[in-house]
């Protein structure tokens, strides 16, 4: 089927149809524009700890003299590098295109960062052998330095050599495209798309690239450190109960605020005023104590700041009566 608006809305038509007669897995193709979001939740903390220790991951690029990331020209094809990207480690980008001011400057910052820890930032970027798509790795990189970054952009894929070497059906290049006689020029007629790639083939692409800017010795201890704190994580979930236990034993009983010590009676005080205890020489480590919990600042500041007694202070945050009309 020629590549046209008209073969494109047959197609749909096409797999729809096959889909609903069963001759297509509703699972083998995925829409990523569309999905339902809700919040995570879990039956018990246990649960969470489990999952806390699958998903514990330590920066492993940490270190490391290099930052790579991978950006990809294309939204659709973010689903077939995330799964590598992440097993890297990588930070992973879709450009939708020629990639926005504001998504340029702040890869900028984040690049200026890494730089500052010492790192040298290398963007990987796949797209369209096609004008647009060849000129978009250019775009990146002239721009990016717009903004002061010392990055490295390489252009993974599509080049010719892979045209060659895996041979994706061809496409007429677009002559509306304001960069396509520079393009015809340069690669004759044909563009070629980047989705005509296997998944498998863009992946190890990635992956050979990659690797190559690891320390590996550092990176090997990276992943025993991670492994190690994934264990005890585990072992956590698994004795859940015993873990609850030493926490409950370790925490210190709360203190008092003043309405609960004033309801369990104070010192030659009527259960009626509902006051604390102000025992002589301790009511500023008393004070000290409510600070500790957030609670009562006002009072706090008074009896520390102003030097008042704890029975002014206790008068002026309102918990206390005055003494004459204790009396009464």
């Amino acid at each position: 089927m020629a590549n046209s608006d008209r073969n494109y809305s047959r197609l749909g038509d096409i797999v729809g149809d096959a889909r609903l007669a069963g001759l297509i897995d509703w699972e083998a193709i995925t829409d990523r524009t569309r999905h339902v979001r809700s919040v995570t939740h879990w039956n018990e903390p246990a649960e969470f700890m489990l999952s806390a220790a699958h998903s514990f991951r330590l920066d492993k690029w940490d270190g490391q003299p290099y930052r790579p990331e991978v950006w990809i020209e294309k939204d659709a094809l973010v689903g077939v590098i995330a799964g590598i990207c992440e097993a890297l480690d990588v930070r992973y980008f879709s450009c939708r295109g020629y990639t926005s001011l504001s998504s340029l400057w702040q890869a900028g910052q984040r690049l200026l960062h890494d730089a500052d820890m010492n790192q040298t930032p290398v963007i990987f970027h796949l797209g369209d052998h096609d004008p647009s798509g060849i000129d978009m790795t250019r775009d990146i990189q002239d721009r990016l330095r717009t903004f002061g970054v010392p990055v490295r952009v390489k252009r993974l894929a599509l080049t010719m050599d892979q045209v060659a070497a895996y041979t994706p059906p061809p496409n007429p290049a677009k002559l509306t495209d304001s960069r396509a006689e520079e393009y015809i020029a340069a690669y004759g007629m044909s563009s070629w798309e980047l989705d005509a790639l296997e998944p498998a083939v863009i992946a190890a692409l990635i992956k050979d690239a990659v690797v190559t800017l690891r320390d590996e010795t550092a990176w090997a201890m990276q992943e025993k450190a991670e492994e190690t704190h994934r264990a005890l994580l585990g072992s956590a979930a698994a004795n859940w109960e015993d873990v609850t236990t030493a926490v409950r034993r370790a925490t210190p009983r709360p203190i008092l605020n003043p309405q609960e010590a004033g309801a369990c009676g104070g010192r030659g005080r009527k259960r009626r005023d509902n006051v604390p205890t102000f025992a002589r020489g301790n009511s500023r480590s008393y004070l000290l104590a409510l600070l500790e919990r957030g609670e009562h600042h006002a009072l706090y500041e008074q009896v520390v700041t102003k030097q008042m007694s704890a029975y002014q202070a206790a008068v002026q945050a309102g918990i206390r009566r005055p003494r004459g009309e204790e009396r009464q």
